[in-house]
């Protein structure tokens, strides 16, 4: 049996987190469905991710649920959103043409749902965490999965490169609206995520106030435990986002505070070379703390000087993160679902639902 965490739901977005649509019908027991494992509450971007993925599917009138905790609530808004889940239960048994999503790190999941005759895909959204659900990219490949979901080209690249022989799908995840507030009040001051680097931080920090003492009023805001509408708040009155994303499979906060017009300098944290140029950030190498210390300097430089790289950096920032938006996720989502279950696409169609339809990319 799966366990996921045995926690309430409180959902972190504050308002305006997901659409209103209109009501969807509850899923028949013995239709084939699309199941998404997700945790609740959602306390990274890729577990929120399954949770819009589910959203987003039966917004477009696919059978799609959230396998969630037996004793999880499920917040109001989440519900009204779309939201369609399950308890997972003891015992509960899942048809053949069902298709179980899991996440690539969950190695209980893989193990429990690998004694049902129901089909599983999984889903990377840190290629990074794929050692933790198997101990080899040859036991990946025995696992029998229908096929895989990334989240980004550097994430599906990467596995490819490892030796999964998996038909890969790339599925982006999207820049929430809350982050586009390019009108706010700007301060002098820097947004950075600390714990993602906690041994790293503190050495680029000291590194920057010996090397630039003019600046060491000026305060680093550290985004850590916030809601989605905090950090949303922080990032539009930062002047600088500091990046320190590590591992990642795609890494959505440099993405956010391009569309919260931040100027944008540090680490892409491998995953964010998918988006990454030298037009919309300062962007050091891996290890350069020193070179990290003096990008943050020369964006205040440029923010405090209103000069035109500022100006164009911000505003190549704002279209690389538009790029990420919630139609691309919605029709990358359908398009990968679609060649995934080929002919089989239609019979997890909502009854009375008429599907939208995209066309495939090549």
């Amino acid at each position: 049996m799966v366990h996921a965490p045995t926690v309430d739901l409180r959902w972190s977005g504050g308002e305006g987190e997901f659409p209103h649509h209109a009501r969807l019908r509850s899923i028949p027991k013995m239709s084939p469905t699309l199941y998404y494992i997700c945790f609740i509450p959602p306390k990274t971007g890729g577990e929120l991710v399954n949770v819009q993925s589910v959203i987003a599917l039966n917004q477009m009138g696919v059978r799609a649920v959230g396998l969630v905790n037996p004793e999880a609530r499920i917040d109001p808004q989440a519900l009204e959103a779309g939201f369609i889940h399950e308890h997972l239960a003891p015992g509960r048994q899942f048809r053949a043409d069902d298709v179980i999503v899991i996440p690539e790190y969950y190695r209980e999941a893989f193990q429990h749902f690998a004694t049902q005759p129901c089909q599983r895909v999984i889903h990377t959204q840190g290629p990074f965490l794929t050692f933790r659900g198997f101990d080899s990219i040859e036991a990946l490949n025995a696992h029998g999965f229908l096929a895989g979901i990334s989240c980004s080209r550097f994430g599906q690249r990467l596995m490819e490169e490892m030796g999964a022989t998996l038909p890969w799908h790339v599925v982006t995840p999207f820049v929430h609206p809350l982050f586009h507030q390019t009108h706010a009040l700007k301060r002098m001051q820097v947004a950075w995520m600390p714990n993602k680097r906690p041994g790293e931080a503190p050495v680029i920090q000291a590194l920057f106030r010996q090397r630039y003492p003019e600046f060491r009023e000026v305060e680093w805001v550290p985004i850590v435990g916030m809601s989605r509408k905090e950090c949303a708040r922080v990032m539009a009155e930062s002047t600088v986002f500091a990046s320190l994303s590590h591992l990642e499979g795609l890494g959505l906060p440099p993405l956010e505070a391009m569309a919260a017009g931040c100027l944008v300098c540090g680490f892409t944290g491998h995953g964010g070379s998918d988006y990454a140029t030298p037009e919309n950030g300062l962007w050091v190498k891996e290890g350069d703390h020193a070179g990290f210390a003096d990008a943050v300097a020369r964006s205040l430089n440029w923010a405090d000087s209103f000069g035109r790289e500022a100006i164009l950096q911000k505003a190549a920032g704002q279209a690389t993160a538009a790029r990420y938006s919630r139609s691309r996720f919605e029709e990358e989502l359908q398009t990968a679902w679609r060649i995934i279950l080929g002919d089989r696409w239609p019979t997890y169609q909502q009854e009375g639902v008429a599907l939208p339809r995209v066309a495939l990319r090549t």
